[in-house]
């Protein structure tokens, strides 16, 4: 909580140093210096993941589980993102008939070949990171433990930058509290969309997968949230489950981050802003807001915040 709350004051002062302080749109330089944060972010997350014993000797056991689960909610985080958002009479930008489009949200040439661009980029910084993580950093260092604490570290650093890059972005397009208003209750549908599409994928593979149903349900409704739900489940007896859960949550992180600007540009912004489910909200919010608009940004820190709070009540009432 206190996270949340030093996230959303970071992105707070950036976003009023933007629209009331600074003069001149200096958003390019702040794009790039974003850009590094976000790379130097993915190869730290790697890296993290290869040093850490216990989860690389669970690739084997549990590690297809997770990545299966994690597919099958973003399918379902889609599929949904996609009924709802034409429910809403939204177009593939998350826009409404009547909003006025900027010349931002409407350019698509090259886009593809950027966001290709990217998602080799993010892939190769996490593979490298991975496997730095784990031929390398072993070599290098004495604790393990003060090694995942110190990348923590650094990844919390990166991921202000990352905020404070949005936050500012954001105040050079324009009024967020008038952009909210003209959102409306639409702001619910993402949320709904990524809690329905991933509890309707959970349900599924409860009764043909190997997990039972509340402990897939409980796994698929971590959405990505691996500090949290691994530990209310692990807690409750299911150590398989737990693993499967942990595993999960953190490829729904990083593949997020991989696979938004694929989705941004093949499928639609709502659908690729559906996918991070909780980190919606922090770590693949920035992605969000590189390869979407201001508009669905907005969506994704909201549905990522209501997606975090549903996950300590929901797990435990599964789990339990």
């Amino acid at each position: 909580m206190l996270s949340m709350l030093k996230y959303m004051v970071i992105m707070a002062a950036f976003y009023i140093l933007s629209d009331k302080v600074v003069k001149g749109d200096y958003g390019k330089p702040v794009q790039t210096f974003s850009d590094m944060a976000l790379y130097t972010l993915v190869f730290i997350m790697g890296m993290r993941i290869g040093a850490n014993e216990e989860v690389v000797s669970r690739l084997g056991s549990v590690g297809l589980q997770a990545l299966a689960t994690t597919f099958l909610a973003f399918f379902g985080s889609i599929g949904m993102a996609f009924l709802v958002r034409t429910f809403l009479m939204l177009d593939r930008h998350g826009l409404g008939a009547k909003h006025i489009r900027s010349d931002v949200e409407t350019a698509e040439e090259g886009t593809g070949l950027n966001s290709l661009k990217s998602t080799v980029i993010i892939f190769s910084l996490v593979a490298v990171g991975m496997a730095c993580g784990h031929f390398i950093v072993p070599e290098m260092i004495v604790d393990p433990d003060e090694f995942q604490e110190d990348a923590g570290t650094m990844i919390d650093i990166c991921l202000c930058i990352l905020l404070a890059g949005v936050g500012y972005g954001l105040g050079i397009e324009g009024n967020i509290f008038g952009k909210i208003r003209s959102i409306g209750f639409r702001v619910l549908g993402l949320p709904i969309a990524i809690m329905s599409g991933t509890a309707v994928m959970g349900l599924a593979y409860g009764v043909y997968g190997p997990l039972s149903i509340k402990e897939s349900l409980a796994v698929f409704m971590g959405m990505g949230w691996y500090g949290m739900a691994p530990a209310i489940i692990l807690n409750a007896g299911h150590a398989t489950a737990s693993a499967v859960s942990f595993l999960h949550n953190i490829f729904r992180e990083v593949l997020s981050m991989l696979l938004i600007p694929v989705v941004a540009q093949r499928i639609g912004y709502f659908e690729a802003a559906s996918l991070p489910g909780s980190t919606g909200m922090d770590c693949c919010l920035p992605a969000v807001k590189k390869y979407t608009n201001g508009e669905v940004a907005i969506m994704s820190l909201i549905s990522g915040i209501i997606c975090s709070m549903a996950v300590t009540v929901l797990v435990p009432i599964i789990i339990e």
